[in-house]
């Protein structure tokens, strides 16, 4: 009879600790992708600086398409590993990547200012972020991929990631 209520006791800690332990992994998941978003804010209120004419064509990751989700293109890199590190500065392949961030730009009324939906994705816990078919990599494809977003935000979202979704809004740069 003791023994059965050792086993019981031993059993409640194991199952305590497993979820104590998913927690924290997902909440450093959402962590990561929260700090990946303020700083993609960052860099495109950065290039937002350069824009000084009246329309913002021509103009890193804002003069795009607008109203499409897009990988941004630039020498800023779209994916970072499980740390957060930018993921060609380490020269980590692409089935490494473990976030992936998708902009897209809307205009607030004709000319300015322009507002900028940031989301960053991830393979929910228990997914693979591998190559293969995988939802991961058919969103995470410069010029290409689901630039409707319907995969992450539609009626029906792809069972098996998650994201963290910031908006920023910038101006031109008066001369």
């Amino acid at each position: 009879m003791t023994l059965a209520i050792m086993l019981v006791a031993v059993m409640g800690i194991v199952s305590l600790q497993r979820a104590a332990i998913r927690s924290n992994l997902d909440s450093r998941a959402t962590s990561t992708a929260s700090a990946n978003n303020a700083r993609w804010a960052s860099i495109v209120r950065r290039a937002a600086l350069t824009w000084t004419t009246g329309t913002s064509a021509g103009v890193a990751y804002i003069g795009g398409d607008r109203n499409v989700w897009a990988v941004p293109s630039g020498a800023d890199p779209y994916g970072v590993d499980w740390y957060g590190r930018p993921a060609p500065t380490l020269a980590i392949p692409a089935s490494n990547l473990r976030y992936c961030t998708l902009l897209r730009v809307r205009e607030i009324n004709a000319t300015e200012p322009i507002r900028v939906d940031i989301v960053t994705f991830w393979a929910a816990m228990g997914q693979s972020t591998a190559s293969g078919g995988s939802s991961f990599q058919t969103l995470c494809v410069p010029n290409g991929g689901d630039a409707s977003g319907t995969a992450l935000f539609g009626a029906t979202p792809t069972t098996g990631l998650r994201h963290v979704r910031s908006s920023i809004v910038v101006r031109r740069t008066r001369p």
